[in-house]
């Protein structure tokens, strides 16, 4: 164990060593996400399917059934849960913990793909996603506006708040709450109908005339279209061309010709009632006992949650700004609590740092030895910061609670070199050779020491389950910190006492003085090693 006089007789390649660590370290500090709990990803993944119309009877036999026996047979399926509403499908499929969550939804893909021509052609494109599961939205908002309908508020929220918020770094996902999109409604006039010769019975069924409800929904559907008209070539260059028959305004939707069978063509605002207004509300959102709009934002995953709930405060409030009409209101966020459990748990180890000192300097007495301490704690700090840069770790409650846990335990190691130190200046060595001769017999006992905690703590990081995934982060910590304080212990301590400590005259020439509580201590010492047996016999049955 010779690296103690190695770094002691080269000073400049261990000074820079922890200059860099110590550098690395608080970068990585401003840089590490602020989260409340550890990133954690579950493989998860999610199937909806969508038909109009269809009842939950119909989607359970002619679609659910057939996903769920399409995924069941995959490997590592752990459990499978299908919900079923009106006109919708929704499957989730859970696998074993260790299962790559990308690879789990490739596969479910692909069986899904497989199935695609038995399930109805009437029903949308199967979405197949991954669940994020890792928390819930950061903050609820609530929208009004006196000036303002719950139709106009919507399109606010969806075309203009969602495109400025998702623009921000951090941002995955805004979700309205409340109101529903604006939508154009036709709604066929029986009166109407009836003095062309269609009944109000022949209004859903084909009639005299041949017009149906549903053939007049097809028109609207094929004329409210742009479809491609194929190529032409100009000069030598290609060209695509289109056929735009979508209309921007109501206006132009009821002057929109609909043919009969007879070959005639009446307006469509002769046979129908076309108003602008929204679809069917099926959500609502109330604040105070009145009705409102709101919306609420995710963050992407690994990102910080104060970092990305400081963006959205500052956009919500440039957008209150420029929108003088909308009032744009902070409902609820989470991330005002993992700011406090942040402030705390720095305030626990600022105060963890201080008291550690402070007992440093009781018992050895001495300003330089404790200084010698003071120093290597922060040294053995910062570069378990760079160590959770590295791996992609978070500030949240596992890892700081690992750090406030350790704090008193990093100074162990240099206290055993500061203390064999002074014995050896206490016999009247130099600093210089009393750092030399104390590192070198005492290197074995600290890596003693240091390995010990690492395999107390360690396995903790490689416990399976839920649980594991999430205290991953506890034992990594724990040992990159306390393996780092080995590190200041044999290389930067022993540099540092042998230029910083003082010499003593030896024992011989100084006179003892010993405290009664000391004496006692020595006297109760000399009965234990003289009577051993009974010192035995004792401790075993304590």
């Amino acid at each position: 164990m010779q690296l103690s006089s190695w770094a002691i007789r080269r000073p400049i390649p261990t000074i820079v060593l922890f200059i860099v660590l110590t550098v690395m370290g608080i970068f990585a500090f401003q840089k590490l996400p602020i989260n409340a709990n550890p990133n954690v990803s579950f493989p998860i993944v999610n199937v909806s399917v969508s038909q109009s119309g269809a009842s939950p009877d119909e989607l359970e036999n002619s679609v659910t059934r057939r996903v769920e026996n399409a995924v069941s047979g995959m490997a590592g399926v752990r459990h499978i849960t299908s919900t079923i509403t009106e006109g919708s499908s929704t499957t989730m499929v859970e696998f074993q913990l260790g299962v790559d969550t990308d690879r789990a939804v490739n596969d479910v893909r692909n069986a899904i793909t497989q199935i695609r021509d038995d399930l109805p052609q009437s029903i949308t494109n199967p979405v197949v996603e991954r669940v994020d599961v890792e928390g819930g939205a950061l903050a609820y908002y609530a929208v009004q506006s006196p000036n303002r309908d719950q139709t106009e508020l919507a399109w606010f929220i969806d075309e203009t708040v969602s495109r400025q918020l998702l623009a921000l770094p951090g941002v995955q996902q805004v979700k309205r709450l409340g109101g529903e999109k604006q939508e154009i409604r036709v709604e066929l006039k029986a009166d109407r109908l009836n003095a062309l010769g269609i009944t109000a019975e022949q209004v859903s069924r084909l009639n005299a005339l041949g017009i149906t409800a549903e053939q007049v929904s097809q028109q609207l559907a094929q004329t409210h279209a742009n479809l491609p008209a194929g190529r032409t070539q100009l000069n030598g260059l290609e060209q695509s061309i289109r056929v735009v028959g979508s209309r921007q305004a109501v206006a132009d939707l009821t002057n929109l010709p609909i043919s009969l069978s007879d070959g005639r063509k009446v307006k469509l605002s002769e046979i129908a009632t076309i108003k602008d207004s929204h679809s069917e509300v099926r959500s609502r959102t109330r604040l105070n006992g009145r009705e409102v709009l709101g919306f609420s934002v995710f963050r992407a995953k690994g990102t910080s949650d104060t970092a990305v709930a400081e963006r959205v405060q500052s956009a919500v409030q440039s957008l209150n700004e420029q929108y003088p009409d909308v009032h744009i209101q902070e409902v609820h966020n989470s991330v005002d609590a993992t700011k406090e459990n942040y402030d705390v748990a720095i305030s626990t180890l600022l105060e963890g740092a201080f008291l550690t000192v402070l007992v440093v300097f009781f018992f050895l007495r001495n300003w330089r030895a404790t200084l010698v301490a003071a120093i290597a704690l922060p040294l053995s700090i910062l570069p378990t910061f760079a160590v959770m840069y590295l791996l992609d770790y978070t500030l949240n409650a596992i890892s700081l609670l690992a750090i406030t846990l350790v704090i008193g335990i990093l100074v162990d190691d240099a206290i055993v070199e500061i203390e064999n130190i002074e014995q050896h200046l206490h016999q009247g060595k130099r600093p210089f050779q009393a750092a030399l001769d104390a590192s070198d017999a005492i290197g074995f006992a600290v890596l003693a020491i240091t390995l010990t905690i690492v395999a107390v703590f360690l396995p903790v990081s490689f416990v399976g389950g839920t649980t594991g995934m999430y205290f991953t982060q506890f034992g990594i910590t724990v040992s990159a910190a306390v393996l780092a304080s080995l590190l200041v212990a044999r290389l930067a301590t022993p540099l540092l006492a042998a230029y910083i400590m003082q010499p003593h005259k030896p024992k011989a020439d100084n006179v003892e003085k010993t405290s009664r509580l000391k004496q006692a201590y020595l006297n109760l010492l000399e009965k234990a090693l003289r009577f051993r047996k009974t010192t035995m016999i004792i401790g075993g049955d304590s």
